[in-house]
């Protein structure tokens, strides 16, 4: 009796399922595609493997097409290669609060009868210092009361007792801080140029410590940049800044730090009421028009045309138009909102009539 050939083995070398396609299989198999086609065929058929189609709707012209298959090893194909008693792969897929909960009843059976605590499973290098342990789980679980997914705990708290028991925060905090100080140059423009711009300011009062800089990068560092950017263009036209580290964890916590040099929309909204009202105070003394179409052949005398366009969504952008005829042509003059002189110029046109 001729024995079963397992054609497509090469794709089951580490996992025991995979998603590929054709011409994933052909690259893995080095073989064409027409013949990976024939090798799936072959290893359905003996039983070897099981397939499920995977369909997906496409964008464009909507309707359903194939996508990449997923191939599963059956009792047969693993024992064919072996696997049929082949533990589950460690540190995968393991719950993290089940995880805790072991570490947790280790280290408080070890205080009730004394002692070293056992590892049980765990690595004994991580019970070496039970209070840097303690302090890791202290905190896995506020991460994991936060909704922070681990999806491999072991790996998670081997990297956090490695690193001293600190978070991401102040892991990130610690390396920007050895990058300040030993003046790494192999880096990107932009980051370089934070780096410089921290030395600098370091040596006119800015405090760099892991506690400051923690605080400077709860947006990320990119973020820190920009506020270093509009810190920069404002020390150009603004007298010195006394408190560096107020004034630039003020410009962090801001979504826009460059919005400091933009007009609030809340002054525009000012402005366009007081407009209102003063326009309302002289009705009688002006014409104010909604189209220039209506804008008459022959003005009045000393009477001025105005049409005041408010922009709902951006305040900013509203604006008044003053219309005036030169000869026998109407022509119009714009004032902005934006300019400082707004509400003034717009009481010396109403009392010029």
């Amino acid at each position: 009796m001729a024995t079963t050939h397992f054609w497509s083995q090469k794709l089951f070398e580490k996992k025991d399922s995979i998603k590929i396609s054709y011409e994933g299989i052909a690259h893995k198999c080095n073989v064409t595609t027409r013949s990976a086609k024939s090798y799936i065929k072959r290893d359905l058929e003996t039983g070897l493997i099981i397939r499920r189609k995977v369909q997906y709707c496409h964008p464009v012209f909507n309707r359903l097409c194939d996508g990449k298959n997923i191939y599963f090893l059956t009792p047969k194909g693993k024992t064919y290669l072996g696997r049929e008693n082949r533990p589950p792969p460690s540190n995968r897929s393991q719950n993290p609060h089940k995880t805790l909960q072991n570490l947790h009843h280790i280290l408080n059976r070890s205080n009730d009868k004394g002692g070293s605590p056992s590892s049980q499973g765990f690595p004994k290098w991580w019970f070496q210092d039970l209070p840097l342990l303690k302090k890791v789980l202290q905190l896995l679980s506020h991460k994991l009361k936060k909704g922070y997914k681990v999806f491999s705990p072991m790996r998670w708290i081997s990297a956090a007792i490695k690193s001293n028991g600190y978070g991401y925060r102040r892991k990130i905090a610690t390396e920007v801080l050895k990058g300040i100080q030993k003046g790494e140059k192999d880096l990107s423009p932009p980051v370089q140029r934070t780096y410089d711009f921290l030395r600098k300011l370091n040596d006119q009062g800015l405090e760099l410590s892991e506690e400051s800089l923690i605080k400077l990068l709860r947006k990320g560092l990119a973020h820190l940049g920009v506020a270093l950017i509009a810190l920069e263009k404002l020390a150009t036209y603004s007298p010195r800044i006394h408190n560096l580290n107020r004034f630039l964890n003020y410009l962090v916590g801001l979504d826009d730090p460059l919005s400091i040099f933009k007009s609030k929309e809340i002054e525009a909204t000012e402005v366009i009421s007081s407009t209102k009202k003063l326009l309302e105070k002289h009705q009688d003394h002006i014409k104010c028009i909604k189209d220039p179409k209506e804008l008459p052949q022959s003005p009045q005398p000393k009477c001025p045309y105005l049409q005041f366009l408010i922009h709902k969504k951006c305040p900013e952008k509203s604006l008044l138009k003053l219309f005036y005829q030169e000869r026998g042509i109407w022509k119009e003059q714009i004032h902005k909102i934006l300019d400082p002189l707004f509400l003034e110029t717009t009481a010396n046109l109403i009392g010029a009539s």
